[in-house]
C-alpha cells in the first residue's frame, strides 16, 4: 500500500502538469484576438474610422483548386484539403498527397503568404481561412478550398486573415453563401465583394510579425505539452512494469518489509 500511494503521487503531480499546460494553451489562444481589437478595434463599429474597401480591391487573383479522380491521390506533393485550416491557421499534422503534372502545379500551387479560404463546409465553417507558411513546402490546393493572393502594396495576409476570421468579418463573408443540403457554399465573388476594414499598412506589418512571434511561440508551447504527454505515457507504462518506484522501493526495504509482515500477521487471524 505504502508504495501504491506513491505511484499515484507520482502520477498525480505528472497529471497536473499535463491540466496546468492545457490550461495555459487556452488561456494563449485568447492572446491574438484580443490583441487585434485592441490594435484596429471593434470590426462592428469601425470605431477607429479605418478606410473601408472590397476585399477585391487588394486582391491580385483568386482561384478555385484542383480537382482529381481518386487514383491520383496517395504519393507526389502534398495537397491541403478543407481540414488543414483550423482555427485561423493551418493544421499540417496530416497531409495527403496527389500526383499532378507540372502544368497543373503551376497553376495551383500554394506560396507563403497565399491565402487559402475554405469554399464547401457547414454554414458555421465555411469560409474559415489561413495564410501559407514556409512550413507547407512544396503543395497545391484541393476544389473545396479557393487561393487568393493580395496586391502586396495594399494588404497583408496575416491582417486580412484575422479580420475574415473574426465574428463580424466571417458574416460579411458569408452573407452570400448558398445552401444546399446541409453544406454550405461561397465563390470568388463572394470574396471580392465582401467589405474590408483597412488599417494603414505600416500597422498591418506590425500585426504580421506579431503574428509570426506569436505562431513561433506557439511551436515551442505545442512542444512542450507534447513531452508532458510523452512523461505521463512513460510513467504509466513504467509504474506497471515495477520500474517507477524501483528506486524508491530499493530505499525503503525496512519499510516495506514490516508494513508485509503486519498484513501476513492481519491476514492469518
Amino acid at each position: 500500500l505504502t508504495e501504491q500511494h506513491r505511484i499515484v503521487e507520482i502520477l498525480d503531480q505528472a497529471d497536473a502538469l499535463r491540466k496546468k499546460r492545457a490550461e495555459a494553451n487556452a488561456k494563449t489562444t485568447r492572446i491574438l484576438p484580443a490583441l487585434f481589437y485592441k490594435m484596429f478595434g471593434d470590426p462592428a463599429t469601425n470605431q477607429k474610422k479605418w478606410e473601408m474597401v472590397s476585399l477585391g480591391e487588394v486582391t491580385a487573383n483568386t482561384r478555385n483548386g484542383i480537382y482529381k479522380p481518386a487514383e491520383f491521390y496517395g504519393s507526389g506533393i502534398g495537397i491541403l484539403k478543407m481540414f488543414n485550416i483550423q482555427n485561423g491557421e493551418l493544421d499540417l499534422s496530416r497531409i495527403d498527397r496527389i500526383q499532378v503534372t507540372q502544368d497543373e502545379y503551376e497553376t495551383y500551387c500554394l506560396l507563403p503568404g497565399d491565402i487559402l479560404v475554405n469554399r464547401v463546409n457547414t454554414p458555421e465553417l465555411v469560409g474559415k481561412c489561413a495564410v501559407i507558411t514556409e512550413d507547407v513546402g512544396k503543395a497545391v490546393f484541393e476544389s473545396k478550398n479557393i487561393r487568393l493572393r493580395l496586391l502586396t502594396g495594399r494588404a497583408c495576409p496575416e491582417y486580412i486573415t484575422t479580420y475574415l476570421n473574426t465574428p463580424h468579418g466571417h458574416s460579411l463573408l458569408a452573407r452570400g453563401v448558398k445552401h444546399a443540403i446541409g453544406m454550405a457554399t461561397i465563390n470568388n465573388a463572394d470574396l471580392s465583394t465582401t467589405p474590408v476594414m483597412l488599417p494603414d499598412l505600416s500597422l498591418q506589418v506590425k500585426w504580421a510579425e506579431f503574428v509570426h512571434n506569436f505562431r513561433n511561440m506557439q511551436k515551442h508551447r505545442d512542444t512542450a505539452a507534447k513531452k508532458l504527454s510523452l512523461t505521463f505515457s512513460n510513467l504509466l507504462h513504467r509504474a506497471f512494469s515495477g520500474k517507477l518506484t524501483k528506486r524508491w522501493r530499493e530505499a525503503h526495504m525496512k519499510e516495506l518489509f514490516s508494513e508485509m509482515e503486519h498484513h501476513t500477521k492481519a491476514l492469518s487471524r
